[in-house]
């Protein structure tokens, strides 16, 4: 008889070890699942990263920075505050505008003139303003902040 209970506790074991999660089915451990909405499942990693290193560190784990589209996965995230370790402030796959920052004239609101010779030259990297999620429960919001700053990540599949 106690040899059929190690039998049922070995197999139980394996059985167990082997049913992979969706982290681990991305090979990345230090992503912590924190539920579902629809067909979209969100995953956090608590390890502070630009924009771009938050960017790429989600498409490297077969993964994309998280959008919040609808009220249901605005509430969704909202209700995991405090939950598996999700608090803070954390990237969003939103950023400032895809093309070259514009300059207007403060007075008249039209772009200003390239003449011959003396053209515009942008001096500042592009992409400067990024969304965020801020996920901390007396200050629930989505926020902009700077590109280059260091915050958590939010990924989803």
């Amino acid at each position: 008889m106690s040899y059929q209970i190690l039998v049922l506790v070995a197999v139980h074991a394996i059985v167990i070890a082997a049913a992979p999660t969706e982290v681990q089915e991305h090979g990345i451990k230090s992503l912590v699942n924190i539920g579902k909405v629809g067909s979209k499942s969100y995953f956090i990693d608590n390890t502070l990263r630009t924009w771009e290193q938050a960017k790429a560190f989600c498409e490297s784990s077969g993964l994309y920075m998280s959008t919040i589209k609808d009220s249901g996965q605005a509430d969704f995230l909202k209700g995991k505050i405090g939950i598996s370790g999700f608090q803070g402030v954390y990237f969003l796959g939103a950023r400032d505008a895809q093309i070259a920052r514009a300059l207007s004239w403060y007075n008249t609101y039209n772009a200003p003139e390239s003449f011959s010779g003396l053209g515009w030259k942008n001096h500042i990297p592009s992409f400067q303003l990024c969304g965020t999620f801020n996920a901390v429960a007396s200050d629930k919001h989505q926020g902009i902040n700077f590109c280059a700053e260091k915050h958590l990540t939010l990924c989803q599949n």
